[in-house]
């Protein structure tokens, strides 16, 4: 989805009381500034400024700035950047990730992080694209993971736009379109289910014609 070019945060809820998991087992947080309230705590979940998490607490900072925040490139045509985090854990941390356009980029373990004081890798873009970082636990019964939601990085002023990310939700709705052809049920007809996969499919299709990348 965000090789596509789509700005989408990262949320998560327990739902404790409806299945297993205990309070807090799985939780988004948000960075609100300097205004903490229920009006503050959406708009930073609607612009992304969050990590979820099972585990650890992670806190990027990049340029000052929280996760959901856009950097463009200058004139240079190139950006190199230092990501700043602030980790707190109650449970051994194996490894730290970034992740860049959907691939990790670099990966420190903790010892590293430590001497690094803070600082994982300098990260390098020439183009439009997206990064987040992760950290995953060594608790060998349970996978316990945190992720931030990711930058975004514009050259011109446009998203990257991945064809083969693009063509991947192209194949998906051609298989749904194909499951519900020619089914009918008097009591749920599947007219508007493909009249809304069409729409999708002709959405995506544009948007294939607008990728920038492979």
């Amino acid at each position: 989805v965000l090789n596509c070019g789509f700005h989408i945060p990262p949320v998560a809820g327990s739902g404790s009381g409806y299945n297993a998991s205990p309070v807090g087992t799985n939780r988004v947080y948000v960075f609100c500034g300097n205004e903490c309230s229920p009006e503050a705590w959406w708009e930073g979940l609607k612009a992304g400024q969050v990590f979820v998490t099972n585990g650890p607490l992670l806190r990027p900072m990049v340029e000052g700035r929280p996760p959901g925040y856009t950097l463009p490139i200058d004139s240079s045509g190139s950006l190199a950047l230092e990501v700043g985090l602030n980790l707190a854990t109650s449970v051994p941390v194996e490894y730290l990730q970034i992740v860049k356009n959907g691939t990790p980029e670099a990966e420190v373990r903790l010892a590293e992080f430590k001497n690094r004081k803070g600082r994982l890798p300098p990260l390098h873009f020439d183009d439009s694209g997206w990064f987040l970082v992760r950290a995953v636990t060594s608790n060998p019964k349970l996978l316990q993971f945190a992720s931030s939601g990711p930058y975004y990085v514009e050259k011109d002023g446009r998203p990257r736009i991945s064809r083969a990310s693009v063509n991947f939700f192209i194949d998906w709705i051609d298989v749904a379109m194909s499951r519900f052809s020619g089914v009918t049920s008097d009591s749920n007809p599947n007219e508007e289910t493909l009249a809304k996969l069409k729409s999708a499919w002709k959405f995506f299709v544009d948007l294939r014609s607008k990728a920038n990348a492979d």
